[in-house]
């Protein structure tokens, strides 16, 4: 529990720190989406290889709602 735990949090901050980019693409096409994280790693991962896997998918998704 303590592992999934820490990997919630991580999740939850890795967000907070990187999702005004997605906003901002929402508000200027007034659209709304709801962000499912799945994580299915069996291994941990560093804090830096979660931050930087989502900040490789957020301009996907901007460029499919595009």
């Amino acid at each position: 529990a303590h592992d999934r735990n820490r990997l919630r949090r991580q999740m939850r901050e890795v967000y907070r720190h990187n999702k005004e980019a997605l906003y901002e693409f929402l508000k200027m096409q007034r659209l709304q989406c709801a962000v499912v994280i799945v994580y299915i790693a069996q291994e941990k991962l560093p804090y830096q290889a979660l931050e930087d896997a989502f900040q490789h998918i957020v301009p996907k998704i901007i460029k499919s709602g595009s």
